[in-house]
């Protein structure tokens, strides 16, 4: 007995010298598997300091069952709070010592919370060498709803977003001004503070008078003001929106990959609304292959947004959740291919279409030009690459030479693969022997139809691709007569600038002109661009070979030697 007090008295000794190494703080998180977060150390629940409580730190919210314990920086485990022994059961209204660790001089023990509910924490850290903590249900607030007024919301009175019983929420632009906010039965919020600035935030009392509210210095920018009337606190936010919002999934190309997650752009027009194109389909190889959801990074955190119930065609879905459950959007399998999706953050709505069906294949990696009008006939590993927008992978360009070639078969013809190979994927017109520069619309698979090159309107052709709406756009950059004994070839206009070649470099010369000029292979490779005055050069070191040099003024196919 004399051995086990001796022991008592160590610990209790032990736990008194080390108060000291360990600082009042104004900052302190609650983690645990009775908090919202969980043990996720980086996203602890942060007490505040308690109105005119000096050392006082609290906190009001709901609680499951289980325990928890306190650190005084996110992302570490020491230092912290913890309980004097293990597992210590929390009675409500009871005061518990706590003991400072700084690196694990002590047992991390870890308060009980036996039931879930709301409750209010409150950690005493007024006495260092003896703080304490204090867990009571939360006091009952009976507010039916909050209004904004002033010049700030342009003295228009706007319901604030009752989160829950002790918070209410407004969220949007604010003009420069005044905001006050009024009571049910002529009771105002003031703030504690005159003359006030919205981004000081702070403590407010209730009054029967308007008083002079929180001045808005910084106007048109978007804020969220929380008036939280456990604490009686507001609390100022700014608000900006993400430059580009991403969808991941099993639905999409890139699974449940984050870091690899799927761009939607935000708007030119409106920097809160983004915009998803793309497949959508049920791809038996990821988890969950017909759900997904939209991140604000390409990491999981720490934004996400959600449907408001789990599996929710994105077709029926018009809002959705910021954080919150970890639901997903699910498409039909019935409903397989392209969709567009729009998400407004503003105003927190959203729209999704299915735009049309899946054939075979999503953006490709690569298309490639081939047929009897092409330099790569119908030799499939000869196939003509185009060239990918760095911006937009929808679209693929292709700027070459298409002409009647009689040594080929269908020598006016040419059709688009995704591969150098015939399959799987390939890209058709609607007709059989469609004229190009009138073609609009593109197949995906289906019938071996062929675009083809009219008799009259040989020469240097620009074709854009969009896989997005599969629509095909084609422009005649010039005619000409090949001529490679002199190694040009020179196209008609009024003012043809003078291409020669020279060691290796495509020697330009535009005169008394300024033009842009662009450096192509015959594969469809775009090698150099260069705008410049009078006479430059174009590429380094070229190979032999035949080249195009398009120019804002003509357009050349060169020899180099």
């Amino acid at each position: 007995m004399r051995f086990l007090a001796s022991t008592i008295l160590a610990v209790v000794t032990f736990a008194t010298a080390f108060a000291q190494q360990l600082p009042f703080t104004n900052d302190l998180y609650m983690i645990g598997g009775a908090t919202p977060n969980g043990w996720d150390n980086t996203a602890g629940i942060h007490l505040t300091t308690a109105p005119g409580q000096s050392g006082q730190l609290t906190w009001i919210g709901e609680l499951n069952s289980g325990d928890f314990k306190f650190i005084l920086t996110p992302g570490t485990w020491m230092p912290a709070y913890n309980a004097l022994c293990e597992n210590q059961l929390v009675s409500l209204g009871v005061t518990y010592p706590m003991v400072k660790n700084l690196n694990y001089e002590v047992e991390d023990h870890k308060f009980t919370i036996p039931s879930k509910g709301t409750y209010k924490v409150t950690v005493d850290l007024s006495d260092d060498a003896n703080p304490t903590l204090t867990v009571i249900n939360a006091p009952t607030v009976d507010i039916a709803s909050v209004t904004a007024y002033g010049s700030a919301v342009a003295e228009q009175g706007v319901a604030l977003t009752k989160e829950n019983d002790y918070t209410f929420v407004y969220e949007g632009a604010l003009q420069g001004g005044v905001i006050r906010f009024a009571l049910p039965y002529g009771q105002w919020i003031v703030p504690v503070l005159e003359d006030i600035d919205i981004l000081d935030q702070g403590f407010f009392v209730t009054s029967s008078t308007e008083g002079g509210g929180w001045r808005v210095t910084v106007p048109n920018r978007r804020y969220r003001l929380t008036l939280d009337f456990l604490n009686n606190t507001l609390t100022t936010t700014t608000v900006t929106p993400p430059t580009a919002l991403y969808l991941v999934g099993g639905a999409t190309k890139i699974g449940w990959s984050a870091d690899a997650a799927l761009e939607m752009p935000a708007s030119a027009d409106n920097p809160w609304v983004y915009t998803f194109n793309g497949v959508l389909r049920n791809r038996l190889d990821n988890v969950e292959p017909t759900s997904f959801k939209i991140l604000a990074q390409l990491d999981w955190g720490p934004t996400s947004y959600h449907p408001v119930t789990d599996l929710q065609n994105v077709l029926e879905s018009t809002t959705f959740v910021e954080n919150g459950d970890d639901f997903k959007w699910t498409i039909d399998p019935s409903q397989q291919g392209y969709y567009t999706i729009t998400i407004d953050l503003e105003h927190k709505t959203m729209s999704a279409s299915f735009d049309r069906e899946y054939t075979g294949a999503e953006f490709a990696d690569n298309l490639y030009m081939i047929g009897g009008a092409t330099e790569a006939g119908w030799i499939t590993e000869n196939a003509i690459p185009m060239v990918r927008d760095e911006n937009d992978p929808s679209l693929f360009t292709f700027t070459g030479d298409l002409r009647y070639r009689q040594e080929n078969e269908d020598p006016r013809q040419f059709k688009i693969l995704g591969q150098r190979g015939w399959g799987p994927y390939s890209l058709h017109s609607t007709t059989q022997d469609e004229d190009v520069l009138t073609s609009t619309t593109i197949v995906e698979g289906g019938d071996d139809n062929k675009w083809s090159v009219p008799a009259d309107r040989e020469g240097i052709y620009t074709i854009t691709v969009n896989l997005n709406d599969l629509t095909i756009h084609a422009s005649l950059e010039g005619y000409g007569e090949s001529d490679p004994a002199a190694g040009v070839t020179t196209l008609a206009n009024d003012f043809p600038c003078k291409i020669t070649a020279l060691n290796g470099t495509i020697l330009v010369d535009a005169g008394d002109h300024t033009v842009t000029a662009t450096l192509i292979n015959l594969q469809g490779r775009i090698l150099d661009t260069v705008t410049a005055y009078g006479t430059f050069t174009l590429g380094h070191n070229l190979p032999s070979g035949f080249y195009l040099v398009a120019t804002s003024l003509s357009t050349h196919k060169i020899l180099l030697q």
